[in-house]
């Protein structure tokens, strides 16, 4: 399971930093160090991690000018190679979540290094807990009308009839739509959880896993759902003194929860999940307004485990690059 997300990411390291071609003290380049100090989520140092630097020239993709070192039982790794003022880091370990680390700003160079020179950055490699099977999916799909109450099912990852295959309203979307042009347009939909103890909240995931694969907390709360939502996407003219407003973009997240069961004033079944990146509306290309959100969802009743195994996704017929790849 690990294996394929580390791949991926790596390559996608490799491929987002142009690669410097020398040795430490090339000539014309600078040489930079930086120490990195990986802790676990308790703050306890990890050792035996793999820590990858990769050294970069600003307009070089032709090779790859890479130092490795695994931490000790401090957690530290030290790295040192030739940049022009860019480098990334991947850590990683059997049994943890790969990560990279924070990047300190090099303000100058003095005798031929960067400076800072040896600076300790810090990152947290998270353990890999439980992750489990779930439905997710990158969904994507023109809003059936305007005006009118469209039930979505989130199980089946469709609407539910007579626009769909859908068979129980987890929510609803219900669109208005202004459209005189590719910049001249006004869209909403409010998405509503009908049933009472349903509903979603916005989350700010934590800045010390902003670096690792799986960035969310592990358990989904208990409390603060909301009944309803409002996703805006609107553009104006230059000369109407109105700015454009958007309410989605990749850094919102949110919990959702679904089919929640009531009974002597305790929750005795509910789905929980959470969707990542926001959730867009897009009148622009479409007949109406197309909605799209990425969402994880957990069938256990009542398990709130948010840490979602990407090899046992359970939505059917669902293509890879059809789908989020983080846990």
């Amino acid at each position: 399971m690990n294996l394929k997300i580390n791949a991926s990411i790596l390559s996608a390291v490799i491929l987002s930093c142009v690669l410097a071609v020398g040795a430490n003290g090339q000539i014309g380049i600078p040489d930079a160090r930086l120490t990195v100090k990986v802790v676990d989520d308790d703050g306890s140092p990890v050792s035996g991690a793999n820590v990858a630097f990769f050294f970069c020239k600003e307009f070089d993709g032709n090779a790859v000018a890479k130092f490795e070192q695994v931490t000790g039982f401090d957690g530290l790794a030290t790295g040192e190679g030739a940049t022009e003022g860019r480098f990334t880091i991947n850590v990683s370990k059997p049994g943890y979540y790969i990560s990279g680390a924070p990047m300190p700003e090099f303000r100058d160079t003095v005798g031929g290094r960067w400076q800072p020179w040896g600076a300790t950055v810090s990152t947290v490699l998270r353990k890999v807990g439980d992750p489990v099977p779930m439905y997710v999916r990158k969904f994507g799909s023109e809003i059936p009308e305007v005006g009118t109450q469209c039930g979505f099912d989130m199980l089946e990852g469709d609407w539910v009839a007579p626009y769909g295959q859908g068979k129980v309203s987890d929510f609803t979307v219900t669109l208005s739509r202004r459209y005189g042009g590719w910049r001249d347009f006004e869209v909403q939909a409010e998405i509503v959880f009908p049933d009472k103890y349903d509903g979603i909240q916005a989350v700010d995931l934590p800045k010390e896993f902003s670096y690792s694969a799986f960035r969310w907390p592990r358990l989904a709360p208990t409390v603060g759902y909301q009944p309803s939502f409002v996703a805006i996407n609107a553009w104006y003219p230059k000369d109407s003194g109105k700015t454009a407003v958007r309410s989605d973009n990749g850094a919102q997240n949110y919990y959702f929860r679904i089919r929640t069961v009531v009974q002597d004033g305790q929750i005795i079944s509910a789905l929980y999940g959470k969707i990542h990146g926001g959730i867009a509306v897009e009148p622009r290309g479409a007949k109406l307004c197309v909605i799209g959100f990425n969402y994880y969802l957990n069938p256990v009743s009542l398990d709130r485990n948010m840490e979602s195994d990407p090899a046992r996704n359970l939505a059917p017929k669902v293509r890879s690059f059809d789908q989020p790849l983080e846990p």
